[in-house]
């Protein structure tokens, strides 16, 4: 385990009025907590440890009911942990819904239903939790309402109370733990950096912010993904989630991406069913289909059209880079195109990187959350690209409040050498 203290090794890589007021009440506690000024919480990032991933081979040539069966057979003793956190992270109006796609699950997940299907056989657990960790994404950001809307992420402005409260009491309860959990940090957040680097290519660097216990933390595996016998991809997903969260494509000409939310995770749709049987797809998703598909063969701009136009259930930034010199991006999508591709730009004296977190380039950062603003300044204290390495970037990375709480791993990505390594955060939660 690396310390965190200064100095870094790099691993190896529907509400009653009494329950609103009391969501309320949770929402003005939290208002006034200002996490990213909390010593005790900076503190507590400074004594984290950092521990590298485990790492696994995916046989795309298997039948997808068998493809995870040797790596759900190590997970298969603790599986118990998925349900636990399913119970704790999804509001509970939210389980009928993931029931009904799990009763007719090809019409939803016509890519990778399957394979949700041999993973519930695999790690003896019902279908319905399968597909439930598959959108736990998107299932926890269904309606903006009492205190899920909290000062700590993606707002409608600064000083606005949210619209349309809508909570049961049981919903009530859900809320006031999350609100409470997002005193501490940004809730499902991320941040990604991409830079010219020191030997003239691009690096990719991000950290995931799910604030998923220690105890899960063991779930988040990097695959490194074959067809014919030939390395296609290497992506970093949670045992149980057949989508990516970032990842390098190998095959062709390299590139990669990671994801990062976008609108509170995209002010998820009422008719979310209707978006599945459209076949929109979850971010997620879309970024492996996309890594081990024909799609992802031409390199990074080849890539950047692939995503930009693939619907998808929720909102997200794609954080993009390639092997050439300059090759780095940032696409804004909405859930049907993609409004804006943002890219490095080396005639700007501060061009030659980009940092996104969860907030759309043009516009400022909420007060309240921002982490734009440190990690702009950490890079531009780098000076210049030859500065630019892993270590250098694991500084940055590991800085607070691009670290903080929530973050549970940090991911290293550099197409042109094929580097993908991911380290999870212990001793934050």
């Amino acid at each position: 385990r690396t310390k965190n203290r200064g100095r870094h090794e790099v691993c190896p890589m529907k509400c009653t009025r009494a329950a609103c007021l009391l969501a309320l009440a949770a929402f003005a506690h939290t208002a006034s907590a200002g996490w990213i000024d909390n010593k005790e919480l900076k503190q507590q990032v400074q004594d984290a440890t950092l521990v590298p991933a485990k790492r696994y081979s995916l046989n795309l040539d298997l039948d997808p009911k068998e493809r995870w069966n040797d790596i759900a057979a190590d997970f298969k003793d603790e599986a118990y942990k998925i349900t636990d956190y399913l119970k704790d992270s999804l509001p509970p109006h939210t389980l009928p819904l993931v029931v009904k796609i799990a009763g007719a699950i090809e019409p939803y997940f016509t890519d990778y239903g399957d394979e949700m299907i041999g993973l519930a056989d695999a790690l003896d657990l019902p279908l319905g939790e399968i597909v439930a960790v598959n959108l736990v994404y998107e299932l926890e950001r269904i309606g903006v309402n009492c205190s899920n809307w909290n000062n700590t992420g993606p707002t409608l402005d600064d000083d606005a109370i949210p619209r349309g409260l809508s909570c049961g009491a049981e919903q009530a309860a859900y809320e006031a733990r999350r609100a409470k959990a997002l005193e501490t940090g940004p809730e499902g957040y991320c941040s990604s950096i991409v830079s010219m680097d020191d030997s003239n290519t691009v690096l990719h660097s991000r950290n995931m912010d799910w604030n998923v216990p220690d105890t899960l933390k063991d779930f988040i595996i990097d695959v490194d993904a074959y067809k014919g016998g030939e390395l296609i991809f290497t992506g970093t997903c949670a045992v149980g989630f057949v989508g990516m969260l970032n990842g390098v494509r190998h095959k062709g000409e390299a590139w990669s991406i990671s994801q990062d939310a976008r609108g509170h995770g995209g002010r998820i749709p009422v008719n979310l069913l209707e978006a599945l049987k459209r076949h929109a797809m979850t971010p997620e998703q879309l970024i492996r289909k996309t890594l081990e598909s024909d799609a992802g063969n031409d390199g990074f701009e080849a890539a950047i059209e692939a995503v930009s136009h693939v619907p998808t259930v929720n909102e997200a930034y794609f954080i993009m880079a390639g092997s050439g010199p300059t090759d780095g991006a940032v696409v804004t999508r909405a859930r049907n195109r993609a409004v804006d591709v943002w890219r490095i730009d080396e005639t700007d004296p501060t061009g030659w990187w980009r940092v996104e977190t969860n907030y759309d380039h043009w516009n400022p950062v909420p007060k309240a959350d921002d982490r734009r603003d440190p990690a702009n300044q950490n890079m531009e204290a780098l000076g210049s690209p030859s500065n630019v390495n892993v270590n250098s970037m694991l500084e940055v990375m590991s800085t607070w409040p691009t670290l903080n709480p929530h973050t549970t791993f940090t991911t290293f990505l550099h197409p042109a050498s094929g580097l993908h390594n991911t380290s999870i955060w212990y001793g934050l939660d």
